[in-house]
């Protein structure tokens, strides 16, 4: 017995099929299975309960959401509520010797993601990172762009390295002596820099808000951005102190290259006849920037590569699904949930009975075609994925047929199959007349489920044997045949060894993966159906209302692991037979839509499809209904500022390589003019000079690429901790991509020395 108020009753779904909830402390609704079980014909008529009269004033649907099943009802056993009375009454029948249990419904706001939530079944990327440390920058990131941002500032001050030493060669004209000239230097270089800082900071905090707040609704903006002051000001302080260091030794650096430069001038040199190469005198003239050039196109390489990796391992949930096979990033779930039945009891003395067998109404309890329709035509649904199933299809074998796997489906390797572990049938020989089973046929415990075209599609990766026809499924020749691979366990519990198993790979030297069926096999499926919506034990009487069903399918593919289970399936079922949904009904098997994900458009208003859904839902009290809307779009939202922090990271990366080349191969170009005019002057042509830089050019880039291979591999293998794989980038794909971009980045990059060459064409006199 128990109340429930009007919130509740929304909340639980809980429909009136006749009458009214209770409203006098003499009155009781009953929920129609225990209606019937009283015996009772309908309201107005008195009904008896420990003693206490009542008038029966309404009849409910069994049974809504409202589901007692915390700890202390599973401990105890308490089962759903399936007589309402008063709140008033409830008092008064329940003393000292019975408790009350109170059972307070939390409607999620939307919007609200709690980080204590269960979140393993949304998104794989969670491994083990808590759902917080997911919404920071990892530090292997800032440190690179750490280094990112002083290897600017370092190409920024050798772009100007010409023009400052002219400057200081004034100073020196002026009498100045070196060590007010690095006075100077430095002073200038920490002005600018503490004012960078200033600048800078408050620009990139109200640049990022002002970019979030463009990205995300106000709804979503303000949760995720957090300014952490401590964190913010160590890494300023730290690239403070880093840039700092860097500007005095670049200060030292010209003061000394000053007074180098100065001696250089003075110096006298002599002919030498030698036979040279230009190739190899360039080569060697230049080695700094030739060695520049070959460090940049590496850490180039390696630093695009680590990009890609960190993209694709974040955001890699969103569009693709590895563990299990339903997918968890739908915004909305329909599933359809197991009734718990009373126990049978005689309807005339009231003992308990022995049932012949165990049945439930799940076929029947989830949605129909109907319902996925209506949820179609929502505005803003933009997929749906629906899956069907039937647990009462078994495996039909004969006892000699028996093979090794399932022989140890009941976790013993007698030469048989354990029946009463899997089929909860108490009367072997009634069932087996009573439907004409044959003495030696064997029922195997299994399920059958069908899946939308789309999911097979993706099941096809999963196959070991044969191949998925989609033509052949749907037209419910073929099915798919899911044997997955175990392994027998036991464990000790007190004395006592439990014995069972557990899933492993198909390719374990200790699996259990081998059936007597191959692709072309024929297999039967057998099942006990009943219209009738019983559900628990069934009594001897009651046997007349099942029939039996016979289904005979040919195995297209096979798959061996638990690729396609269903939140739902059936436990301890030895095989799956996987169909189309659409195949069910030419086949003839009853089975309704247990599982209905989904999926909503990035624009769409969840809140109002959320009520809307509800609504439908009250029509199939016996399917729970999930929103996870504002989890998901909180993911969602995750993986958009992931990829927009993975492109914005690629682009400064891209934009930085290309500078520094062009600065390195500009000035490499410059230094080496004179040397090029020589050559000119003896006769070497303008194509060929060209041609022998840009060989140079490739030998260089040929040796940066095959330096990046290694370094890559180590960054991403051993470097940082928020990869554990390496698959996420070494692709052939991943790889091209990487190289061939560098590579036109230092083509293009070249482009300013070839015109600068090309100026200089006819100019055969010295500068």
């Amino acid at each position: 017995m128990g109340f429930a108020d009007a919130e509740a009753i929304r909340l639980g779904c809980i429909t009136v099929k006749e009458g009214r909830f209770p409203e006098g402390d003499n009155e009781i609704a009953l929920t129609e299975g225990i209606a019937n079980e009283l015996g009772a014909d309908g309201v107005g008529q008195e009904i008896t309960i420990d003693n206490q009269t009542y008038t029966l004033c309404g009849i409910i649907n069994d049974f809504g959401r409202l589901w007692p099943r915390g700890e202390k009802q599973i401990e105890d056993n308490i089962t759903p509520v399936n007589a309402f009375i008063t709140q008033n009454r409830l008092e008064q029948v329940f003393d000292k010797s019975h408790s009350i249990i109170q059972q307070i419904v939390i409607e999620k706001e939307t919007g609200i993601v709690n980080p204590n939530d269960d979140t393993l079944r949304l998104f794989s990327s969670n491994k083990s990172f808590d759902v917080s440390e997911n919404f920071s920058i990892p530090q292997s990131f800032m440190i690179l762009m750490y280094v990112i941002s002083l290897l600017i500032v370092i190409t920024i001050l050798i772009m100007n390295k010409t023009r400052l030493l002219a400057r200081i060669r004034n100073y020196l004209l002026l009498g100045m002596n070196k060590l007010d000239i690095f006075f100077v230097l430095v002073f200038e270089t920490v002005s600018i820099l503490i004012l960078g800082v200033i600048t800078g900071s408050i620009f990139s905090f109200f640049a990022t808000k002002g970019c979030l707040n463009l990205i995300l609704d106000s709804e979503y903006s303000a949760p995720i951005f957090d300014f952490n002051m401590t964190l913010n000001v160590s890494l300023i302080l730290s690239l403070l102190i880093g840039l700092a260091i860097v500007f005095i030794v670049y200060a030292i650096y010209i003061v000394k290259q000053t007074a180098l430069d100065s001696e250089i001038s003075g110096r006298h040199y002599k002919n030498t006849k030698t036979k040279i190469s230009i190739f190899k005198l360039d080569m060697l003239k230049n080695r700094k920037a030739i060695v520049a050039i070959v460090l940049l196109i590496s850490l180039s390489c390696t630093l695009l590569s680590y990009g890609i990796a960190y993209r694709n391992y974040f955001t890699e949930d969103i569009t693709e699904t590895d563990s299990g096979y339903v997918q968890n990033d739908y915004d909305f779930q329909f599933s359809s949930k197991l009734i718990n039945a009373p126990p049978l009891t005689d309807k005339v003395t009231g003992e308990q009975i022995t049932p012949l067998l165990f049945t439930n109404n799940y076929e029947k309890n989830g949605a129909d075609q109907d319902f996925i329709d209506s949820v179609a035509s929502i505005p803003g649904v933009s997929k749906i994925l629906a899956y069907r199933e039937n647990q009462k299809m078994n495996l039909l074998l004969t006892k000699g047929s028996i093979d090794s796997y399932f022989d140890g489906c009941d976790s013993i390797l007698d030469g048989n199959y354990n029946m009463a572990m899997s089929m909860s049938i108490n009367n072997y020989d009634l069932i087996w007349n009573t439907f004409n089973y044959k003495e030696n046929d064997v029922l195997v415990s299994s399920e059958i489920v069908g899946y939308s075209r789309e999911s097979l599609e993706k099941l096809k990766d999963s196959v070991i044997d044969g191949e998925i026809n989609i033509d052949k499924i749907m037209s419910g020749e073929e099915v798919i045949l899911r044997v997955p691979a175990y392994k027998i366990t036991e464990q000790n519990f007190g004395g006592t060894i439990l014995r069972g198993i557990i899933p492993t790979e198909y390719d374990d030297p200790d699996a259990i993966n081998m059936t007597q069926f191959k692709v072309g096999d024929e297999i039967t499926l057998s099942g006990l159906l009943t219209d009738e919506p019983l559900n628990g034990g069934v009594a001897e009487s009651d046997i007349s209302l099942f029939y039996r069903k016979d289904v005979t399918v040919k195995v297209g593919a096979i798959i061996r692991s638990t690729d396609g289970n269903l939140i739902s399936s059936r436990a301890g079922a030895a095989c799956s037979v996987l169909t189309a949904n659409e195949a069910l009904d030419e086949l003839g098997i009853p089975a309704a839509y247990s599982v209905v994900s989904i999926y909503t458009d990035i624009d769409a208003n969840n809140t109002v499809i959320a009520n809307e859904l509800q609504e439908l839902g009250l029509d199939y009290p016996n399917m729970t209904f999930e929103n996870w809307s504002s989890d998901v779009r909180t993911y969602k939202v995750y993986n958009l500022l992931v990829s927009i922090f993975s492109v914005t990271f690629i682009a400064i990366l891209i934009f930085v390589t290309f500078t520094m080349l062009l600065i390195q191969l500009f000035i490499k170009t410059r230094l080496s003019l004179s040397t090029y005019t020589l050559y000119r002057i003896n006769g070497l042509t303008f194509g060929k000079l060209i041609r022998s830089l840009i060989l140079q050019l490739l030998m260089v880039y040929s040796v940066g690429v095959v330096l990046s291979v290694p370094m890559t591999w180590l960054l991403i293998k051993n470097g940082f901790n928020i990869l554990n794989s390496i698959t996420y980038y070494f692709s052939p794909l991943n790889f091209l991509s990487v190289i061939l971009s560098v590579f036109v980045l230092m083509l293009v990059s070249f482009i300013p020395s070839l015109i600068l060459l090309y100026k200089r064409k006819n100019n055969i006199l010295l500068d």
